[in-house]
């Protein structure tokens, strides 16, 4: 006589057929290997709480960015979300949320600036985040996502402090030559940019004539100096310093403007590089040297502008997410002290990844009062 499957056998086998059904319905499939922030918060430690916490709010941050990065690769935008998408984005962005509550805003002096930098770190780490894809994701889909979002699968191991639990070594935060994103973007091909090679150290002369590009990139001084208007200060973005440099006449593309670049540094390394251009006339030039020098990995956002004079014209803006870079280019640039753009005038960025992280952090604070 055969003995019959225990109760217990049977609820076990019926889950297992559930839970692949479900995985099977999963629009698209592979969000069935993302793993659900409890899953993250059970797995994910750091050297202490503070750390912990910002890893665990890097990782929802990246997993929120991911599911529409992958979107934009199918070339669908938010509204063509498929309803898995709709639910698991706001999932990550609430669980990046309550991963911050204990610190965020509540903690004061050298531990308001340590919380800053983990996890502004954290969200751009991009080693952080392949450690994520190698121990949730199977090897086919990690070559797949990596394939999608078209760049290489990294092969090296990830740098202290980007594991997903503490390693010998204390996470590096200070943004110097350690700085997490400087190794991711290591894996692009070409770091230069205007002659300049980010994550390195720049040493460039003063210059002597401040009116025409010469032979060599050189230090603007005096009024060219980058000033905080409200503080009188030197300009800070991101966590850098910002100096403004002549380009030499041979590194100068031809849509910069007054070939004067912006540079980020920190620590006396090159963390990041701005130019303003002409606006719209230029555009065309710049997207198809961006293209040509950053490949076809982009997002594309279409805007229409009406300015004061003359009739409403159409521009396209385009960025792109590298391995611990990010390229932005904006045909019209909206100035900081107005509400609208700025019809004759575009910016264009090219930073590591952790300054661009910083600099979108320091957006969201509020504003300080006038009075």
């Amino acid at each position: 006589m055969k003995s019959k499957p225990s109760i217990l056998v049977l609820v076990a086998a019926l889950a297992l057929m559930l839970t692949a059904q479900i995985q099977a319905q999963t629009n698209p499939p592979y969000l069935a290997q993302f793993p659900s922030p409890d899953r993250i918060k059970a797995d994910v430690r750091g050297v202490d709480a503070m750390d912990t916490a910002a890893k665990q709010a890097g990782i929802f941050w990246q997993l929120r960015q991911l599911i529409s990065l992958l979107a934009y690769s199918q070339k669908r935008i938010e509204s063509q979300f498929t309803p898995d998408e709709q639910r698991m984005e706001p999932e990550y962005r609430s669980a990046n949320y309550f991963a911050m509550q204990p610190f965020e805003g509540k903690v004061t002096g050298a531990d308001k600036t340590r919380w800053f930098e983990l996890h502004t770190k954290y969200e751009g780490d991009l080693w952080l985040r392949d450690e994520v894809f190698k121990k949730y994701f199977t090897p086919e889909l990690r070559r797949t996502v990596y394939s999608m979002l078209k760049v290489p699968v990294p092969t090296g191991s990830a740098p202290p402090g980007s594991t997903l639990q503490p390693s010998a070594a204390p996470a590096s935060s200070n943004g110097s030559s350690t700085d997490s994103s400087i190794a991711s973007a290591n894996e692009v091909r070409d770091r230069t940019v205007a002659g300049m090679e980010l994550g390195k150290r720049l040493l460039l002369p003063d210059c002597n004539n401040i009116l025409w590009p010469g032979a060599a990139t050189c230090n603007l001084k005096g009024f060219n100096l980058g000033i905080d208007r409200e503080t009188g200060q030197e300009k800070r973005l991101g966590g850098t310093l910002v100096r403004t440099v002549r380009l030499a006449e041979d590194n100068c593309p031809s849509w910069v403007r007054n070939c004067d670049a912006y540079v980020m540094m920190q620590d006396g390394t090159l963390m990041g590089v701005f130019f303003l251009t002409p606006g719209r006339n230029v555009e065309k030039a710049v997207g198809e040297e961006l293209r040509a020098k950053y490949g076809t990995l982009l997002l594309a956002r279409a805007g229409t502008f009406t300015p004061d004079v003359g009739n409403p014209f159409k521009f396209t803006d385009l960025e792109w997410f590298l391995p611990g870079l990010h390229v932005e280019y904006n045909v019209l640039r909206k100035l900081e002290d107005e509400e609208r753009a700025n019809g004759d005038e575009g910016i264009v960025w090219i930073e590591l990844e952790s300054v661009y992280q910083r600099r979108m952090a320091d957006k969201k604070k509020p504003a300080k009062r006038k009075l």
